[in-house]
């Protein structure tokens, strides 16, 4: 009796193991966030991080810094390739986010943002940052 409770407690303990090993080995997904930069004197618009790279399952949001005009619009700048991501393209106000991540490779886009710009009309800028998936 003794050796059939030893082996059900070694099991039971390979088994939890088993599955705390194989749940640490794939992260939950996770958003990363890019700022959008409106022109500022001299320095032209652009984001912060320039390129992103997440895994498959990981999303994108984009902010803006709060200069841009109800306009943030996210396109791929290769008509051939498919939006990698679930979902439609984003578009919306100061923020915008994707689903998640479905197709690995480096998708070149446009970040298109409608900016205020102090005694200045407002700007329509382009800004073509990268996302890689892994």
């Amino acid at each position: 009796m003794r050796k059939l409770a030893a082996f059900a407690g070694i099991a039971s303990m390979v088994g939890l193991g088993a599955f705390a090993c194989t749940g640490s080995r794939t992260p939950p997904p996770s958003t990363k966030v890019v700022m959008a930069h409106c022109p500022a004197g001299a320095v032209a618009a652009f984001v912060t991080p320039e390129s992103v790279m997440i895994a498959r399952g990981d999303s994108v949001r984009w902010k803006t810094t709060g200069q841009a005009v109800d306009s943030l619009i996210i396109t791929l700048k290769n008509a051939s390739q498919t939006w990698p991501f679930t979902g439609s393209i984003p578009r919306g106000g100061d923020s915008t986010q994707t689903g998640g991540a479905d197709t690995t490779g480096t998708y070149a886009y446009n970040v298109t943002l409608h900016c205020r710009i102090a005694n200045q009309p407002d700007t329509v800028v382009v800004i073509d940052p990268d996302i890689i998936i892994q």
